[in-house]
């Protein structure tokens, strides 16, 4: 607005300028609103909210804990079992190493029997080196009739020359735990084996891996369905270039992932688990969970992420309290659990409280 059309509005009224700055408060007050919601989007990162540390771009904060500094030294605790190696008491191979000099007075020792050893081991992977088996199936003929009979070749060996199970394994092994991809994987054949096996090859050995796996996986996410306690989450990927959601529920003993389209309703219907799903689901609170007729049990570790949210954008203590007695909550439950089923009932009307 110009001076110009500020004076010809205050001249014609005094409900006119009235009205003018009630409009302009109201328009203060939006973007005052506004303004607080981009200061608390940018405020938030990995450290006080769900979102993942990818996403906190080149700018990242320094990580904090909500945990209290234990007294303890630093490195392995008084009862703590150590990963130092130990002898074997049959190893592999012997090497003795004589005495065959002369004594200080000069006897010649190379034919005394020793009278005791100080032994030493040495732990060490073996000369590796790829072995070729050679299956070979006898063809026969009858003297009285001329028929010609073969004997069959095992199940696995169904080409003239082809990689064996254990290769198929170590490869599948290397690139989806390991995380090695195509091209290195190739390379460490290539070094360690002398095998020049190409990445097509590499494809096919993870195809095989997928459909030899279908059974297991069905059994795996039938016991997270059959669970009293499942863990659920979605986290974003890309399959081919294009954003999807990787789908995981998982239970002590065993692990879901499915990769979908969508990360709501549809997907989690889609998998298959959650609609079947009687027992108690611990997750983040997205909305999709809730759909879902099971219990619900919400996870700390997103509570505390959030709480540290409102502790350090709105200056609020509280938030930083509480966070405090949820770490005291699980800390004791770690220590009554090794005795108890649960906590007692006075605990938990002080803990509520």
């Amino acid at each position: 607005m110009t001076r110009a059309e500020a004076i010809a509005i205050y001249h014609t009224g005094q409900e006119s300028v009235v009205e003018l700055l009630l409009q302009f408060s109201a328009e203060n007050e939006a973007l005052k609103l506004r303004i607080q919601q981009l200061e608390n989007q940018a405020a938030k990162n990995s450290h006080n909210s769900h979102q993942p540390p990818a996403s906190d771009g080149f700018k990242k904060n320094k990580t904090k804990t909500l945990r209290n500094s234990s007294s303890r030294r630093v490195g392995g605790q008084p009862g703590h079992q150590g990963q130092t190696l130990k002898k074997v008491e049959l190893p592999d191979h012997k090497i003795v190493h004589r005495v065959d000099g002369n004594c200080a007075c000069g006897f010649c020792l190379k034919d005394i029997e020793a009278a005791a050893y100080e032994a030493r081991q040495v732990f060490d992977l073996p000369v590796i080196k790829v072995e070729v088996t050679e299956h070979r199936s006898e063809i026969k003929q009858c003297p009285q009739c001329g028929k010609q009979h073969k004997a069959q070749f095992p199940d696995h060996v169904t080409k003239p020359v082809q990689y064996g199970n254990r290769v198929k394994a170590f490869s599948v092994y290397l690139m989806n735990y390991q995380f090695i991809p195509y091209e290195r994987t190739q390379q460490f054949f290539n070094d360690i084996f002398a095998l020049a096996i190409s990445q097509g090859t590499l494809a096919n050995f993870n195809k095989y891996g997928y459909q030899q796996l279908q059974d297991i996986e069905a059994f795996i996410k039938q016991q997270i369905i059959a669970a009293n306690v499942a863990h659920f989450d979605e986290s974003g990927l890309y399959v081919n270039g294009k954003r999807q959601w990787l789908h995981v529920a998982s239970t002590t003993d065993f692990t879901y992932y499915a990769s979908h389209e969508k990360r709501g309703q549809i997907a989690m219907q889609d998998i298959g688990i959650l609609p079947q799903f009687n027992g108690t689901a611990i997750h983040d609170h997205w909305k999709s969970y809730f759909t879902f007729s099971c219990h619900h049990g919400l996870c700390n570790a997103h509570h505390l992420r959030e709480l540290t949210y409102v502790a350090e954008q709105y200056l609020q203590s509280w938030a930083q309290d509480l966070a405090e007695l949820l770490i005291e909550i699980k800390n004791k439950v770690e220590i009554e659990k090794i005795y108890h089923d649960c906590l007692d009932d006075k605990l938990l009307k002080d803990y509520n409280q």
